[in-house]
């Protein structure tokens, strides 16, 4: 994909995200972010499951498919515990 499409699709996204945030009262805003952080995170999740998942149909215990390590599920929970530090929200299990 060249720089150029990259740049549009992320153009387009923040237009996309002030078009959500225009149609709602300002007092929303911060819901909205929480969502947005919530979603991402979600998407953080399914993907390091979805990664264990298939390594373990392989039988790759979780190790890097390039170099061996566990350098990929150290990245992917990485940005797991970075979105529990940015957001102010609590996480709360429901059960």
């Amino acid at each position: 994909m060249s720089k150029e499409i990259l740049d549009r699709i992320m153009t387009a996204t923040a237009y996309q995200k002030k078009a959500v945030h225009a149609l709602v009262p300002k007092e929303m805003g911060v819901h909205l972010d929480a969502i947005e952080k919530e979603i991402k995170a979600m998407a953080v999740e399914i993907m390091e499951a979805w990664l264990r998942d298939d390594r373990e149909k392989k039988g790759n215990d979780c190790k890097s498919y390039e170099t061996g390590k566990d350098s990929d599920r150290n990245r992917i929970n990485a940005g797991t515990n970075n979105f529990n530090q940015q957001s102010g929200v609590k996480k709360i299990d429901i059960m």
